[in-house]
């Protein structure tokens, strides 16, 4: 809109005003900036005619010599003169904002864009492209496009542009922060000069890299779950087909493969319900409902729970809340699920007849911190950062094989849950000593009466 009212205040016409639209806003630019440029030569130059017509009238000699017929021409014209002068004045201040604008409102975005002339040196660049390139001392106008890209697919875009030919392609960059990875839109760019036409060339580097992690993330995941889906399946299936075969009487064999089936049944349910709990809170749709809960409940509804563990590998559990902690503000239904999955962890992978200690104590007037502590084999340094992705999990080797293997989703599902309270997680494990699970819950805290 801003392009359309620029360009039918210098007169062009709708055609033209029409081809300013489909151009992106920096080729557009540089038209209006060239066009003002003309405008001002004109007036220039219609400065100095006036110039030699008031010195014209200022001749005395001159002015009797006229006819009052010519003297009053003279003057209709002299005002016609000053008419458009003004005019064109007016046009080229509102121009000059109209390109002031068009400069703001490309140097908003977080696009590159450079426009290169026929030799390939920068004649144009926005915000954008001065921030990338902010490394190097020189100025960018003028310096050379092999001066700036070593990446072939750019040099090869730029190269069709110039000859006349639009490509897009998606390119890896090395940055300080990273590999980044850029949609890269190079189109060419024909001019109409007085000398003849002249071609320049666009060039337009956006980021996706967060944008190609996600669905990398998504394909990752689709195919983990295939995995972990197949597995289960894979048993109920030869354990059906053996039943089939079996002897009848072979009931030991028959109670074997029976109980193989439930257990891999179990496991199914289980994986399914993990999948919807976190698709629901990656996609939002578990918005946390704040209201005043009660801890005590739910801390004994989770011993309770994990009573059958606990005992078949000779566990205690150990819970301490601070007093004040008996009530907190949270979503009783996430603030269950997190405590549910961290001890869970902890049952299945602590040392033998030792103890889990749940604890909750207040870090400052408004934040409560909650921590899970098993003294188990701990989880290596340079895999802690890693088990709170999907399906990630420590060497079945170190956790004592496949019996006590879970979904692999237990702790994506509580980092999802736990930001969707504002509030983080951390783990400290110690090799061979044990791991804590801390969780810290801003706002959870009850005002005291007072």
């Amino acid at each position: 809109m801003v392009l359309a009212l620029g360009a039918w205040q210098i007169g062009m016409p709708a055609g033209a005003v029409l081809s300013l639209l489909s151009l992106t806003p920096l080729v557009a630019t540089v038209l209006i900036v060239r066009r003002t440029r003309g405008m001002r030569s004109s007036e220039q130059r219609l400065s100095r005619v006036l110039t030699r017509l008031r010195t014209t009238l200022g001749d005395d000699a001159t002015s009797n010599a006229l006819g009052s017929d010519s003297e009053e021409r003279l003057g209709q014209n002299v005002a016609e003169l000053v008419r458009r002068s003004n005019q064109a004045s007016a046009r080229i201040g509102g121009l000059s904002s109209t390109v002031d604008e068009l400069r703001a409102v490309i140097d908003a975005g977080d696009d590159i864009d450079l426009v290169f002339d026929a030799s390939g040196a920068v004649v144009l660049a926005n915000r954008g492209a001065d921030e990338f390139f902010a490394t190097t001392p020189k100025p960018l106008t003028g310096r050379s496009i092999e001066d700036l890209f070593v990446q072939t697919e750019i040099l090869d875009l730029v190269a069709a542009a110039a000859q006349g030919r639009t490509r897009r392609s998606e390119v890896r960059i090395p940055r300080p922060e990273g590999r980044r990875i850029y949609h890269a839109l190079a189109a060419p760019i024909d001019l109409t000069r007085e000398s003849g036409r002249e071609r320049r060339v666009y060039l337009s580097l956006e980021d996706v890299s967060e944008y190609q992690s996600a669905i990398q993330a998504r394909t990752d995941f689709v195919a983990s779950l295939s995995h972990e889906l197949r597995t289960p399946l894979a048993s109920i299936k030869g354990a059906l087909e053996t039943l089939h075969d079996a002897v009848q009487d072979d009931p030991a064999m028959t109670l074997r493969l029976v109980q193989m089936i439930s257990t891999n049944t179990d496991r199914l349910e289980a994986l399914t319900a993990d999948v919807l709990r976190l698709s629901r809170l990656e996609a939002e749709e578990t918005r946390a409902e704040f209201a005043t809960v009660e801890t005590a409940p739910i801390l004994e509804t989770l011993t309770t729970l994990f009573e059958p563990l606990c005992a078949e590998r000779g566990l205690a559990i150990e819970v301490q809340v601070a007093p004040e902690l008996a009530t907190i503000q949270t979503d009783a239904h996430l603030f269950e699920l997190i405590l549910k999955n961290l001890i869970e962890n902890a049952a299945k992978f602590a040392f033998e007849a030792t103890t889990i200690k749940v604890q909750g104590e207040r870090v400052d007037a408004r934040t409560s911190r909650w921590s899970v502590a098993d003294q188990g084999l701990g989880i290596p340094i340079n895999q802690q950062q890693r088990i709170f992705e999907r399906f990630y999990q420590v060497d079945a080797a170190r956790t004592g094989g496949p019996k006590r293997r879970g979904t692999g989703l237990g702790l994506a599902i509580v980092k999802n849950a736990v930001q969707a309270l504002e509030g983080s997680i951390r783990v400290e494990s110690v090799w061979k000593q044990g791991t804590t699970m801390i969780v810290e819950l801003p706002g959870s805290v009850l005002a005291s009466p007072r």
